[in-house]
Parts: C-alpha cells; structure tokens; sequence
C-alpha cells in the first residue's frame, strides 16, 4: 500500500471512530451534574470535585471509551492523580461516567431511571491482492450496548424484558415499549431514541 494511501485509511478510522459519540453527544452533555464542573466519585461515598477531569484514553478507537486500569495516573482532577481502582464515577466536560465491572458507562438519560452506553469498538480488515498491490477494506463493527439504572448502584444490561419490568408500575410508558417491542427477544440493535423517548417519559 502506498503510503498516501495509508495515511487516509487512518484517517477514515479515526473519524469513523468519533461517529457514534457524537450522536449521544448532546445527552450525554445534558445529563451531567450541574452542581460541579468535574468531579471524582469514591466508593466510600466521598466526592472530589473540582474544574478540570482528564483521564487515560484506553480504547483506541473512541477517546471517550474508558475502562478500568488500576494504575496511579487513570484519572488527574485539578493536576493531581488518582487511582481508578477505588473509584465507582467521575465527570468530565462531556460526560458522567459510571462504574460498571471492568468500564465507566456513559450516562445518557437520568432521572428514576438513568440509562448508559457502552461501546464495543473495533474493524473488520480485509486485504485484497490486485496488479501486485494490496488493499485494505476496513469495516467498522462497533456496536453499543445499553444499560439501565432504576434502583441506586443497581445497573443491567437492557434487555426487552428487564426493561419491561422496570417500567411496568406505569401503563402508558409500558404502552410505548410494547408498540417499539413486541416481543421482548429482539435480533437487532437497540434503538437509541426508543429507548430514550421510554425512559424520559417514564422520568416525567
């Protein structure tokens, strides 16, 4: 592969990359806290807050993408570094983070119910030999997956179902579910605006 050719495919991953934050952008702005520009969530219960949340980008497809390290340098509020290990959410500029196993899902919706996203990111590499020169087709395979919180630290992975259940104590928003999902096995990707348009009526 020619070297021009190369560096394009890099830059079609990377903004390949930032396509699927950038949809949830806006929710994800709008459902951080609004006491504190950034902050860092102990699980003892102590909240740091401060001005300014930087931490380590761990997915090299989406820098918005962290999971869980150990390391003395994860997370610097204000200059100073902190170890993630003991650490359940923090907040930066763009969005609230929380803890969940090995990641910090990305809040999109909070209210009785908060829904979060996280992203399985990657490409798909195909090579194709033509006139003596190789080709790289690269397909990105990303997929989000989407959790929901109704009770405090309690967080599932949304299934139709589970979803169902959480939302059955209010016949209308359980209405609007069933109309989008039927059934409650789905084969396909969930929906984000469904899924939001539930929980925020749920939420009023």
């Amino acid at each position: 592969m020619q070297p021009k050719h190369y560096c394009f495919l890099l830059i079609c991953i990377t903004c390949s990359s930032c396509v699927t934050f950038k949809q949830f952008d806006n929710r994800a702005k709008a459902s951080r806290e609004d006491f504190y520009a950034a902050s860092i969530i102990k699980k003892d219960g102590t909240t740091i807050t401060g001005q300014t949340l930087k931490h380590k980008n761990y997915d090299p497809y989406d820098p918005n993408l962290v999971r869980v390290t150990n390391n003395d340098n994860a997370l610097t509020l204000d200059g100073k570094k902190y170890n993630d290990s003991n650490v359940v959410a923090f907040q930066d500029k763009k969005a609230f983070h929380k803890r969940f196993n090995n990641v910090y899902l990305i809040r999109l919706v909070k209210g009785k119910i908060n829904l979060y996203y996280f992203d399985n990111t990657g490409y798909d590499k195909t090579y194709t030999y033509s006139g003596g020169g190789t080709s790289i087709n690269s397909t990105n395979n990303r997929k989000s997956t989407f959790f929901f919180e109704k009770e405090k630290d309690k967080i599932f992975t949304i299934g139709i179902s589970e979803l169902k259940n959480a939302v059955k104590d209010n016949a209308q928003v359980l209405k609007k579910l069933n109309s989008y999902y039927p059934k409650d096995a789905y084969s396909k990707e969930l929906n984000i605006e469904k899924l939001v348009s539930v929980i925020e009526a749920y939420n009023q």
